[in-house]
């Protein structure tokens, strides 16, 4: 039997071990999976720790994630290029980090037939969930893409960080941003952290599509508004979550699942 779990803080909302339990059952393969809350100072006693007692890969959630690089052996380069680890097992004595959410993102859009080549794309939050994501968006070649951040600096290096000569990348306030884009993905915790969003609803505003990263049981705030203001294809992180935990399952065990099985059960 293979032992995995996820590890962040908070914890209790995660469909992580669901999700991987479906992926065990359908591929055949005998799984354990739990969900542990680790705060960021416990974390790489944690990790050693749970690796030691024979865990055979753990994925990481907020607030750990950047840690999960840092603290990591041999990052892949996608790790390396977003200064953060989602999923981390050990090689030959030797932490390994890899980063599927960006890829996770950019599989469910593909499925969900959301189109970016040559679009407008705004991103909403400069944290480490956006830059986890904005290679994997990068390489579905928008004509644009503005992250717009409640602290407009942040926004403006993290523009900075993946400012691309074919792809004009920029950085703004929260309530700078003009009309005009045709998706828009918000990758704000502040939900799940229990504060509020103060987001313009004229960003909305010709919006073909949106999506948001949080995937709670009950609509977001920010797909709430978005519907109101008539998008009407609107999605949660979910499908994101299923192909990251798919690409996961495929590092630890060398074995590619089904997604469009656990999706059709989930949703």
């Amino acid at each position: 039997m293979k032992k995995f779990a996820v590890i962040g803080s908070p914890i209790k909302h995660t469909r992580s071990p669901e999700i991987h339990y479906l992926f065990s059952t359908q591929t055949g393969i005998k799984i354990s999976y739990e969900a542990i809350e680790v705060k960021p100072v416990d974390f790489y006693q944690s990790i050693v720790r749970l690796f030691s007692e024979g865990y055979d890969g753990l994925n990481i959630t907020l607030p750990l994630k950047g840690l999960a690089y840092e603290k990591s052996d041999k990052p892949s380069s996608l790790s390396v290029l977003t200064e953060a680890a989602n999923t981390l097992w050990m090689e030959n004595g030797k932490i390994k980090a890899d980063s599927t959410d960006g890829e996770g993102l950019k599989l469910d859009m593909q499925l969900k037939s959301l189109e970016v080549e040559g679009k407008k794309v705004l991103i909403v939050g400069a944290g480490g969930a956006s830059k986890s994501i904005l290679p994997s968006i990068l390489s579905l070649k928008p004509k644009q893409v503005m992250i717009i951040n409640r602290t407009k600096q942040k926004a403006e290096v993290l523009a900075n960080k993946f400012n691309d000569q074919k792809i004009i990348v920029s950085g703004q306030g929260l309530h700078d941003v003009n009309e005009g884009f045709d998706g828009i993905i918000n990758t704000s915790s502040h939900e799940i952290m229990g504060s509020k969003l103060d987001i313009d609803n004229k960003v909305f505003k010709k919006i073909l599509w949106a999506y948001d990263l949080m995937y709670l049981k009950k609509e977001t705030n920010f797909l709430r508004e978005a519907r109101a203001q008539g998008v009407s294809r609107s999605y949660n992180g979910l499908g994101m979550l299923i192909c990251q935990a798919a690409l996961s399952f495929q590092i630890w065990t060398g074995v590619k699942p089904n997604i469009n099985t656990v999706l059709r059960k989930l949703f």
